[in-house]
């Protein structure tokens, strides 16, 4: 049998039930590969809140990981280069409004282009900025 990734296990559990899993363990049928457990379908919603109460939650594994890498590569950048990780705070939203503009334009000008200053793809940056400005909207502060 193949041996799968987590993340590869995780997606076929979202497409399949366990009495139909193509992965499910050949010796055992119904064992799941992914959570080792005897599962029996349907579950119903009740009983899978009470496995684990995560109704209404952001799935934020949906989230591209490449960006959030790049915002943590520009934050890492950012926290070297002025020595605290939360002095972003203290930047009028206007600024962060227009360094994203500026390096989006640089982005579309030339889609591998890397920040002259920090050696970082401009689009990273651009992310970065936006990220900020998302936040500050949050806090009510953009």
């Amino acid at each position: 049998m193949k041996d799968y990734r987590m993340s590869e296990l995780a997606a076929i559990c979202d497409k399949y039930d366990c009495d139909d899993c193509p992965v499910s363990d050949p010796e055992e049928r119904g064992v799941c590969l992914l959570t080792k457990d005897i599962r029996r379908w349907p579950i119903s919603q009740a009983d899978d809140q009470a496995i684990k109460a995560d109704a209404g939650k952001l799935p934020l594994t949906l989230v591209p990981r490449e960006a959030i890498r790049a915002i943590a590569k520009i934050r890492q950048y950012g926290v070297t280069k002025y020595g605290s990780a939360e002095n972003w705070r203290q930047v009028a939203p206007d600024r962060y409004r227009d360094a994203a503009f500026r390096h989006f334009l640089a982005y579309l000008d030339d889609p591998q282009g890397m920040d002259e200053e920090s050696g970082l793809p401009h689009l990273w940056h651009c992310l970065c900025n936006l990220a900020f400005l998302c936040e500050m909207e949050e806090e009510g502060q953009a």
